[in-house]
């Protein structure tokens, strides 16, 4: 986006636009050199300040001139914390639900799990309780908005290893 201070005027790359009362095309922006730009008082907006993930912060934008200023102002610590907390079991229990028919299979006929979703069911929860301990004890909201769960890949993931491709023989003729 491009700002001209003389008519206070915001101009979109793509679309069509009117400067003094001459047309430009849509292309117009894309086309042409910094110097054309300049000649008509064009200035590239910057962004000012640092969008931060709406889940903990209230974003505004606001236009000043040639700057686009971006304020990220942290939601309730409370709220976001019981969000965060909330949100960790919601996740363990989408994680869980694919095998717990093989648990409550395990209850009734007492088929055992195969170790690999033992093990996986047991990496769920051992992450639960270092990412809650994580989110319990942190103190400002920035803290909780850097917490990323290290959660365990599920045993049916389809895991895609690159191979070297063939060497093809080569013709000594």
């Amino acid at each position: 986006m491009f700002y001209r201070a003389e008519s206070d005027q915001y101009i979109q790359e793509g679309v069509p636009f009117e400067i003094d009362e001459t047309q430009y095309p849509s292309n117009w922006i894309n086309l042409s050199t910094p110097e054309e730009k300049a000649a008509q008082g064009l200035q590239e907006v910057i962004t000012v300040g640092e969008r931060k993930d709406d889940r903990y912060y209230w974003v505004s934008e606001k236009l000043e001139g040639a700057e686009l200023i971006i304020t990220s102002t942290p939601k309730d610590f409370d709220t976001v914390k019981q969000m965060a907390l909330d949100n960790l079991d919601h996740t363990a229990y989408t994680l869980f639900l694919p095998s717990d028919s093989m648990i409550t299979r395990k209850a009734e006929t007492g088929v055992d799990l195969k170790p690999e979703w033992s093990t996986f069911r047991d990496n769920i929860r051992l992450e639960v309780i270092v990412v809650r301990g994580q989110i319990n004890n942190a103190t400002t909201v920035d803290q909780i908005a850097a917490i990323v769960p290290n959660w365990p890949v599920s045993p049916d993931a389809s895991i895609v290893v690159a191979e070297d491709p063939p060497i093809e023989p080569v013709d000594e003729n």
